[in-house]
């Protein structure tokens, strides 16, 4: 499905702290040089690859995390960003053709154009195409990031961004040295990348999300026997486009109410 290896791009950013009026990112002034290629782990269930790049003043590692049980792939990244005026955006090159972008927004899922435009997101973001005259949709889901574009069967998602704190035009500053800049020193990202034949649906990204953002809660115990199993299920639904939204006991006391949702439109 990809032409070329996961990678970042820097884009030219002279806008305000909030982007008003911007409506794409798109002027390119490089890409880091990788400077470093190294395997951190590799075993019968997790393979780890670590990629340092620089650019400039910063650096950025991408540690690539493959596992025996998923087809997803999971992306962490650790930015050391020192730079200003300047965006940092994953870029995921695909050979889709007919591309649409499909995000999760506020309480639903929106539809957009792959042409370049910045749009917001949520959870997750799909480009659905065709590949071969088959339908095929590449999945990216996150936890911390939430702007995005595609364009050209690429898919690019927002890592950090270098403006001023509270500029806002026609009050810019002039002197860049003398305020704060957004998204300097260590930042860490991570992201789950799936690809498969079908639309955003087949992919299960919502139920992905969930899993990726509210893991499994767990606490340390002193040894014991204990009395439950090692595995149990308190509630299961299907199918994966049904997510549970809350499980509580009826206000008269006479019954449980099950609230549900239905999240891929």
């Amino acid at each position: 499905v990809l032409t070329a290896p996961v990678n970042v791009v820097v884009i030219e950013d002279k806008s305000g702290t909030w982007g008003h009026g911007q409506t794409e990112f798109r002027k390119e002034l490089g890409r880091p040089k990788i400077v470093s290629t190294q395997e951190l782990e590799r075993g019968p269930l997790v393979n780890i690859t670590r990629q340092v790049s620089r650019w400039k003043s910063s650096e950025i590692w991408m540690d690539v995390v493959r596992y025996k049980h998923t087809p997803l792939i999971e992306l962490r990244f650790r930015i050391n960003w020192q730079e200003h005026r300047e965006i940092v955006k994953l870029e995921i090159p695909t050979r889709l053709k007919q591309t649409r972008l499909v995000a999760k927004t506020a309480g639903g899922v929106t539809v957009r154009k792959a042409n370049g435009e910045e749009y917001p997101c949520q959870d997750w973001i799909a480009l659905e195409g065709t590949l071969g005259r088959k339908p095929v949709t590449v999945g990216l889901v996150n936890n911390s990031s939430y702007s995005c574009d595609a364009k050209d069967g690429a898919l690019r998602m927002i890592l950090v961004r270098g403006v001023p704190y509270a500029e806002h035009p026609p009050f810019e500053y002039k002197d860049d040295a003398c305020v704060k800049f957004t998204d300097q020193g260590w930042q860490e990202r991570r992201f789950w990348l799936i690809a498969g034949p079908g639309s955003r649906e087949d992919l299960g990204l919502e139920r992905a999300a969930q899993e990726w953002q509210l893991p499994a809660t767990h606490l340390f115990d002193s040894g014991h026997p204990g009395t439950l199993p090692w595995e149990d299920s308190f509630l299961s639904v299907e199918p994966s486009n049904v997510s549970v939204l809350a499980l509580k006991s009826a206000e008269d006391g006479k019954g449980t109410v099950l609230r549900l949702q239905e999240m891929a439109g």
